[in-house]
């Protein structure tokens, strides 16, 4: 199921994405508690990272033939560049 909810253009595109959960826990003072047993995590993909996407004989991906789309994807964002990870990781 796909949630289009909101006015975040990323709806479309991830599913099950409720923008409109909010998970705050805040202790008497008003700062931001998660509990002892939170656990922080984080995630990436090559597509958003990346970059270079016709480099060295790199073949398409279904993300870019998806932004290639008109359409499909919020004001026509493409990944061929992304955070440029191919061309900057030494720095």
């Amino acid at each position: 199921a796909y949630a289009f909810k909101g006015s975040n253009p990323f709806l479309p595109i991830f599913p099950a994405c409720p923008s409109s959960v909010r998970i705050e826990h805040k202790n008497k003072d008003g700062v931001m508690n998660f509990g002892k047993n939170f656990v922080w995590g984080a995630a990436a993909a090559a597509f958003q990272i990346e970059g270079a996407a016709h480099e060295e004989g790199k073949g398409l991906s279904i993300w870019d033939m998806l932004c290639a789309t008109p359409g499909k994807i919020w004001q026509g964002h493409t990944g061929e560049i992304a955070c440029d990870h191919y061309h900057r990781y030494k720095e």
